[in-house]
């Protein structure tokens, strides 16, 4: 198998790994910072409107800058995310937090086009194996997220859950470097089949 479709599955682990660690924590986050319980799933929602508004424009932008540039953008506003999330527990801002969640939400979009990535870097008759071989880092992800919130929640004494962003970070800046040592193929523009009448 193609050397750069393990690269970005191990990629969408971490990422998808960071996910389940959001889906973990977030809302007990919320529950401690928000001014009212009835806010507690606001951060959620937050991260969830981010991914929805990046699905689209991250695909348009690939289109532009390239699936590589565009994978590293996704995650600088992971990253930006995961800190705006940190100085959120450190001074106890529930707005910072609904920030940060937003940012990570929006680099999670760009995440579901890992997938699209490896299905450009392979012949067509491996590209059904390609995309589940991206699809397992979800499977490592169910595994490694909730272990990993467990861990962090108390890692830093006094600030509950910030370990949990501290690790998310790490996270992120694994996946770029991983990107890092990806080569992917020449950008491909995909047209539709068109059937024309022959010419008289």
């Amino acid at each position: 198998m193609n050397f750069g479709v393990l690269a970005l599955s191990f990629c969408k682990a971490l990422l998808s790994t960071g996910n389940v660690l959001l889906v973990a924590v977030t809302a007990l986050i919320g529950l401690r910072l928000s001014p009212d319980p009835i806010w507690s799933t606001l951060p959620v929602a937050f991260q969830f409107i981010g991914l929805m508004c990046a699905t689209i424009p991250a695909s348009l932008i690939m289109n532009k800058i390239g699936r590589k540039n565009g994978f590293y953008l996704g995650n600088m506003l992971g990253i930006a995310g995961a800190l705006f999330c940190i100085l959120a527990l450190y001074s106890a801002s529930f707005s910072l937090f609904c920030t940060g969640t937003f940012f990570l939400g929006i680099g999670i979009g760009f995440g579901t086009l890992y997938r699209f990535a490896a299905v450009e870097m392979c012949a067509k008759p491996y590209r059904a194996k390609a995309i589940s071989i991206i699809m397992a880092g979800g499977v490592l992800a169910a595994i490694a997220g909730p272990n990993l919130a467990i861990f962090s929640q108390d890692l830093i004494q006094g600030t509950p859950f910030v370990g949990a962003f501290w690790g998310l970070l790490v996270l992120y800046i694994a996946a770029m470097l991983v990107l890092t040592i990806v080569t992917f193929p020449a950008q491909v523009i995909h047209a539709p089949d068109i059937t024309t009448r022959p010419s008289d």
